[in-house]
């Protein structure tokens, strides 16, 4: 009996994942992202103790190439307008690991340069895979 329990759990687990049958698998497709890669926390004001509510993200580039909303693969709280990337902060873009670079633009604030190595902390392999654990980043802006 122990021993017929012992192959019918993985030969259940496959078939629950699509395999065992006939059929081939589609679970190998399934990649969960539980959050962004690039997790915008806050960004201060230099000097004081206010934080910024909205900036802008322009010249977004993943790996030196240049990125846009539309090739991002999620993305939170930020809205795509003729200027840039709308943040409320916080807010969070991308799924690709790699070397995020950036501005960060306010009204009244200097740009900010911001580059980050984004990279997952939790990658759990199995049906599905799952990535999670982004890379948080706070920024902080001088008034003009």
């Amino acid at each position: 009996m122990r021993i017929l329990a012992t192959l019918a759990i993985p030969l259940l687990t496959l078939q629950a994942c699509g395999g065992g049958g006939n059929e081939p698998t589609a679970c190998a497709a399934v990649v969960i992202f539980h959050e962004p890669i690039v997790l915008v926390d806050a960004v201060a004001v230099e000097g004081e103790t206010g934080t910024l509510s909205r900036v802008m993200i322009t010249d977004l580039q993943r790996d030196g190439v240049p990125v846009g909303l539309p090739l991002l693969e999620q993305s939170t709280a930020i809205v795509q307008t003729a200027d840039g990337l709308e943040c409320s902060v916080p807010c969070a873009l991308g799924t690709t690991e790699g070397t995020y670079t950036f501005q960060l633009n306010a009204p009244g604030f200097a740009a900010r340069a911001v580059s980050v190595e984004a990279r997952y902390a939790v990658f759990k392999t199995g049906c599905p895979t799952s990535y999670s654990g982004g890379t948080h980043i706070s920024a902080s802006m001088r008034r003009l």
